[in-house]
């Protein structure tokens, strides 16, 4: 191993270029030194082809006739070592960009094409240690010609290569270099190609810059504020605000809020592509694609343009309330926020005077009002401020309807203090209209809400106005209110114009019936009335009234009940009006109670019991036996029957009671305790249609 003698790189023992430098480190009898390699001047091509004919002509193998040529030319002996030293470079620069072009044009391809320690390293070419041979050129096998640590023959210490093939032929050789060498003038190193990035990168990373130098400035040095753009605080109700923000992150969303809780929201924002005119000017491109419009928007949050600013415009309506506000704009991103106060005002207030302050020399202040102002104009303008909504419109409802229909309106105020109110309007033709109060104050600047409504119990069917005006009876100053009253024909039907019962009385009432009503107007309220020909209420309806739509229909049940009212056998009539606003319709009613299964007393017959004589007096119970027999008038219904007595107490009926069958009976025994047989004494038998006495006496017996 050896050194080169220029970078001090350790080499091999035979190699004739530097790997790490590429100058020639050493002389070899086996390839030109640099003082023999011909003289090439810088961007001469003839100098290239001399040198490509001087490699061409003498290779590995014609070696020693090139040295003889050599030292038999006397040009070559005169030349001075001054000259060789000076040209040095040039002539190693030329041989190496000789070598290059050479093996660009005979190399294979460059992913099988190995570079060999020793020799120059060109770009491109990978370097592998052993490599196989060069597709095309013979003795360049490393594993199989070659010893650790040497080269093969074809290539030691020379990097003159065999002429390859071209088109299946060798390279014609150039003719050799003959003559005196030529001192040539000192040559400049060839230029080195200089990079040059595209305009558009450039562009871009110009770009890039500016926007992160905005950035970290937004973010480390200047804070966010905000402003108007009229310079103005003081806003009126019913005007607008246009509220700027400054130095907030570019591109960034911002949050308005109010007052520290309530969420601001914006009628217009500004489009923040204003500063994105300049970015398309050196882009080359057309900003006319982004016309700087105003945005509309629903949100409370904003967009902030490149520039790190916004504009919104804020409404200040009615909603807002006198007073001191603040407006916060924060990032979302960041903590970064900015607040602004404002002063609103309400309609017609005049702003409160700002005072001038003189100091003295005593340490004294002095506050002096403007000359325009006195000390009455600070207080805050009060009065009503708007009523919602300004129209009203009720109905429509059937003509005759006597429910009311009603809407709400919102009577609102302005200012601080306490507004006393009235309303008023035509009662002589809007005899229909009602407010569920025409006065009261309202503490200012809060709402209230006033009841509007309208009946339609005398009126035909048509369409009624009426204006109702509200008044401060501090202030001149009214707020109206148009209504509309809409009463239409009032239009029912049933399904059904007649309905007969049939009861039996004390047994059993007649089931239940349905009918149909239905509104063949547009909207109506319906309700029923009832009348009896006794005037007593058997008739009933479920339900009794309500609301039908236009087409709608109501089902309805109607009750005849004689056992709740005890009525007699006999026939009994009535009528149910059902009712639209004064459209009604009729439906006639009968009942017919039947005579029920009547009590017949078979014995005594008489009904009559003289205990001495038809009775049985017992000594062991001490008491007196008496035998009834009852039965059943009816041939269809059965009958309940009960026994019960006055007079002489604790009397026995064995039974005391139960059902007789359709024409059947029963015998009853009646057990009469001793008594002083002065006591009247009835025994009495009682069904569903009537009731039997039987009555009973005895004699004492001395």
């Amino acid at each position: 191993m050896r050194s080169c003698e220029f970078c001090g790189a350790e080499q091999l023992e035979n190699a004739v270029f530097c790997g790490n430098c590429g100058r020639t480190v050493g002389s070899s009898p086996e390839f030109p030194t640099a003082g023999d390699l011909p003289i090439v001047k810088k961007g001469t091509k003839g100098s290239a082809e001399t040198i490509k004919a001087f490699y061409w002509e003498y290779g590995p193998q014609n070696m020693s006739s090139w040295q003889n040529n050599r030292q038999s030319s006397p040009n070559n002996a005169r030349q001075s070592l001054h000259d060789e030293e000076d040209e040095e470079e040039n002539r190693r620069r030329a041989a190496l960009l000789e070598l290059v072009g050479f093996a660009g044009e005979m190399q294979p391809p460059a992913g099988t094409v190995p570079m060999v320690q020793g020799m120059p390293q060109f770009g491109g070419v990978p370097a592998v240690q052993g490599m196989n041979g060069i597709p095309g050129m013979p003795g360049t096998s490393f594993a199989n010609n070659a010893a650790p640590g040497s080269y093969p023959a074809a290539f030691h210490s020379s990097p003159t290569i065999q002429a390859p093939l071209f088109g299946n032929r060798p390279m014609p050789p150039s003719p050799t270099r003959s003559g005196p060498a030529r001192n040539p003038k000192p040559q400049k190193p060839p230029a080195q190609p200089s990079g040059c990035a595209p305009v558009w990168l450039i562009v871009l990373f110009a770009i890039i810059l500016i926007l992160s130098g905005i950035i970290s400035i937004g973010l480390t040095v200047l804070s966010p504020s905000l402003s108007t753009l009229s310079g103005k605080t003081d806003v009126t109700i019913g005007n607008t605000l246009q509220l700027h923000g400054n130095s907030f992150l570019p591109g960034s969303s911002v949050v308005l809020t109010l007052d520290n809780s309530v969420p601001l929201f914006y009628t217009e924002e500004a489009a923040p592509l204003h500063v994105l005119h300049g970015v398309y000017s050196v882009l080359g491109l057309s900003s006319n694609a982004f016309p700087a419009a105003k945005m509309s928007a629903a949100s409370n949050i904003v967009s902030v343009g490149l520039d790190g600013s916004f504009t919104v415009t804020i409404a200040i309506d009615v909603s807002w309330q006198a007073g001191q506000h603040t407006i916060r704009a924060e990032e979302k991103l960041t903590p970064r926020n900015a607040v602004i106060t404002i002063n609103v005002e309400a309609a017609g207030q005049t702003p409160t005077p700002t005072p001038s302050v003189t100091a003295s020399p005593s340490a004294t202040v002095t506050v002096s009002p403007s000359a325009s102002t006195t000390a009455s104009a600070t207080a805050t303008t009060v009065d009503l401020g708007c009523v919602t909504p300004t129209s009203v419109a009720l109905g429509p409802v059937s003509k005759g309807n006597s429910q009311a229909v009603s809407s709400q309106v919102s009577l609102c105020t302005i200012g601080t203090g306490t507004v006393n109110w009235t309303a008023t309007w035509d009662k002589n033709t809007a005899t229909w209209l009602q407010l569920d109060q025409s006065s009261g104050q309202i503490q200012a600047p809060a709402q209230q809400q006033i009841r509007v409504s309208a009946v339609a119990t005398n009126l035909k069917a048509g369409s009624y106005t009426a204006t109702i005006t509200f008044s401060n009876t501090q202030s001149s100053t009214t707020e109206t209110v148009n209504v509309t009253f809409t009463v239409q024909s009032g239009c029912i039907t049933a399904s059904q114009k007649t309905l007969s019962f049939t009861g039996v009385a004390g047994i059993s009432d007649s089931p239940q019936q349905t009918l149909t009503v239905a509104n063949c107007g547009l909207v109506g309220i319906w309700s029923t009335a009832i009348t009896t020909s006794n005037t007593v209420n058997w008739l009933s309806t479920t339900p009794t009234g309500g609301s039908l739509n236009n087409n709608a229909t109501q089902s309805v049940t109607v009750t005849a009940s004689n056992l709740k009212t005890q009525l007699n056998a006999g026939t009994y009539s009535g009528s149910i009006t059902f009712s639209i606003g004064t459209n009604q319709v009729v439906v006639a009613v009968t009942l017919t109670v039947q005579a029920g299964p009547q009590i017949i007393v078979v014995v005594p017959n008489p009904p009559s019991f003289n205990a001495n004589a038809q009775c049985a007096f017992s000594q062991s119970i001490n008491a007196w036996t008496c035998i009834a027999s009852i039965s059943n008038s009816s041939q269809t219904q059965s009958l309940n029957w009960q026994a019960s007595s006055t007079g002489v107490a604790n009397i026995a009926f064995k039974p005391a009671s139960g059902t007789l069958a359709p024409s059947g009976g029963t015998r009853v025994v009646i057990i009469v305790p001793t008594n002083d047989c002065q006591t009247a004494t009835t025994l009495t038998f009682t069904g569903p249609a009537n009731s039997q006495n039987i009555t009973w006496t005895c004699t004492l017996i001395s």
